[in-house]
């Protein structure tokens, strides 16, 4: 029997595997200290706490964009949530409606996918798990054969992480 490999295409915002908790920047409001201004790509100005935070400009701009954010562009070069903004930056918020943000979901599902395979199954093999254009997929070689039931416990611990 040879050991079945798991392959998930296509994850998308709003499926089972999507999660609207941001673990890895909730708490890191930074508002104390000085202030200082950023651009935003509409042109307009935003007064910000100057040890802000990605995430935290968008979550100042209002709660639905900081749920929807992915990533951030800071004076045209693609960021994370959690990169630091300096005074007088250009920003953009990314969401999955942009292509990096899309890319920057992918990417950041495929690690999810992995820690959660690995938790339940520390003896899986995990081969390749890189972001495509439509989404991502994992090479991941297990002991014995897994079922729906396999994948709903999967699915559960990604939801936890």
């Amino acid at each position: 029997m040879h050991p079945r490999r798991l392959h998930l295409h296509h994850l998308v915002p709003g499926t089972k595997l999507c999660t609207e908790s941001r673990p890895l920047v909730s708490g890191l409001n930074r508002w104390e200290g000085k202030n200082m201004e950023v651009l935003l790509k509409d042109g307009s100005r935003l007064e910000v706490g100057d040890k802000a935070s990605v995430f935290d400009v968008a979550e100042k701009i209002g709660a639905g964009l900081a749920r929807a954010t992915l990533a951030g562009e800071v004076n045209g070069k693609a960021v994370d949530l959690r990169t630091k903004v300096p005074a007088d930056s250009e920003i953009a918020i990314l969401t999955f409606d942009d292509e990096y943000g899309q890319e920057a979901f992918h990417h950041s599902s495929s690690h999810l996918l992995a820690q959660a395979v690995k938790r339940l199954y520390p003896d899986a093999k995990l081969a390749i798990g890189p972001a495509i254009d439509q989404g991502f997929y994992y090479d991941i070689e297990f002991a014995r054969p897994i079922s729906d039931s396999d994948l709903e416990k999967i699915e559960a611990e990604m939801q936890k992480i």
